[in-house]
């Protein structure tokens, strides 16, 4: 299933909720500009006929008047079609329908001036957009049709449409970049937290987030992680306690058996079903004692409990000798060398052994007839890289993932024909870690392990 990306899906929504604000603005606007520039314009005819009636006789004078009154005004665009009722201004067929009693008027005396009476007519029903003013026996009308009107509306639609088809492109790249900008301030906790659960394993259960959310929203997720963090160390705690002490008390027990396993063999006759049978057993209690061995090794690993002895030890004559040995040993295995002289580590000698006894006994287990076994150390940088490479039959697949995990032995696992317990390259890598190496597998599609042990060659120091 491909995952949506959660930056692309907020900038969409984001530029939805923009479009959608643009058009829900168009259409509030569309229902409030007619009645507000209908009640701006209603304003400005009664100011220009306060400071401009003296001079309607004369339609020009009266226009350059009231343009003047205020520069800015809608009203003064739409000047030249007004319908003015006074004098020589008044244009009779027009006038004629403002006057003949078809359209009511509504008085509004209180906003008239000194000697003055106002009428305005009703914009609705008779759609016409007038105001009358009475001064004595003079009376001036002056008035504009309602489709006049909407043409106007309809101009400024027209040119606000192409103005936002223009400004569409940059409102976009804007509402991308806010989301990015968003995006940014949003995960920049949430990388914080990432980055803790990415450096949490067994050895940092005990490591709080180094740096605290500095955001309220985000300080219950951080105490959740917190408080699990300590659930789970205490757990950890409570296993590895478990697995040490139960290793330990075996322990004793065990040898008693082993013990009491060989003495009963020896009081059975030679070679009877009974010697046979109970060497088995005794093979299998040696097998228990090698199991709790290993895991009370890995126990005190765990618990960094181990005091690591370090000596300089020449690694590269302890391979040499190990593959001539091999070489004399495993008649039905080439084996192969290519080790550097005088590559010296700084090591405890007794784990470090372990580490490759181990590596070489599952490199001759599980090879082939006739396959091979090849041996390579180098070093460089302070650091050696030591290679031990076998031919395989079968690999399972999911080897090189988890070669390293506890008890896991692949396709050998359950039938025994391998010899094994699944812990030797568990503690393998324990012993490179506290070496400060890393241990790491790999397999070729023809079937070859690769096991690799990078390590600096003074222990004491932490690699780069």
């Amino acid at each position: 299933m491909i995952k949506r990306s959660f930056r692309l899906q907020l900038a969409l929504r984001l530029l939805g909720m923009t479009l959608l604000v643009i058009l829900l603005n168009r259409g509030i606007a569309v229902l409030v500009l007619e009645q507000s520039l209908t009640t701006t314009i209603q304003q400005e005819i009664v100011l220009g006929l306060q400071q401009c009636a003296s001079k309607v006789a004369d339609r020009e004078v009266f226009y350059r008047c009231y343009r003047h009154i205020d520069s800015k005004s809608p009203s003064k665009y739409l000047i030249d079609t007004f319908t003015v009722c006074a004098g020589d201004a008044a244009d009779p067929q027009s006038c004629l329908a403002l006057t003949d009693g078809s359209i009511a008027w509504r008085r509004q005396d209180d906003h008239s001036p000194a000697g003055a009476a106002l009428a305005f007519t009703d914009y609705r029903q008779s759609h016409w957009l007038g105001v009358r003013m009475q001064v004595g026996e003079r009376s001036t009308t002056v008035a504009l049709t309602q489709a006049r009107l909407r043409d106007y509306l309809n101009e400024m639609w027209s040119v606000r449409d192409a103005i936002l088809w223009m400004s569409l492109p940059p409102i976009i790249l804007a509402v991308l970049l806010m989301s990015w900008y968003v995006m940014f301030w949003v995960m920049k906790p949430i990388h914080l937290i990432e980055n803790a659960l990415l450096e949490l394993d067994l050895d940092t259960l005990d490591k709080p987030i180094s740096t605290p959310p500095t955001y309220q929203e985000f300080e219950y997720i951080v105490s959740v992680y917190q408080s699990q963090r300590v659930r789970l160390k205490e757990s950890y705690e409570k296993i590895r306690n478990f697995t040490a002490n139960a290793s330990h008390e075996l322990k004793t027990p065990l040898t008693i058996l082993r013990g009491s396993a060989e003495r009963f063999i020896g009081s059975l006759p030679a070679g009877s079903t009974a010697q046979v049978d109970a060497r088995a057993m005794g093979e299998e209690v040696e097998r228990l004692i090698d199991i709790t061995d290993k895991l009370l090794l890995l126990s005190r690993a765990d618990a960094h409990s181990l005091v690591l002895d370090r000596t300089a030890w020449d690694l590269s004559a302890f391979l040499d000798k190990l593959a001539d040995d091999a070489a004399q040993f495993q008649s039905t295995v080439h084996i192969v060398k290519h080790i550097t002289p005088g590559v010296f580590w700084q090591c405890d000698r007794v784990l470090s052994k372990q580490l490759i006894h181990n590596l070489y006994t599952n490199a001759s287990k599980y090879n082939i007839p006739k396959g091979r076994i090849v041996f390579a150390l180098e070093k460089r940088d302070g650091d050696f890289n030591l290679t031990i490479e076998n031919t395989s039959a079968r690999v399972a697949a999911d080897l090189p993932k988890r070669a390293f995990d506890r008890f896991y032995r692949g396709d050998a696992a359950h039938n025994r024909e391998v010899d094994g317990m699944g812990l030797g390259l568990s503690i393998c890598r324990k012993i490179a870690a506290l070496h400060h190496g890393v241990l790491e597998m790999a397999v070729s599609p023809a079937s070859v392990v690769t096991v690799t042990l990078t390590a600096p060659m003074d222990a004491s120091t932490t690699r780069k």
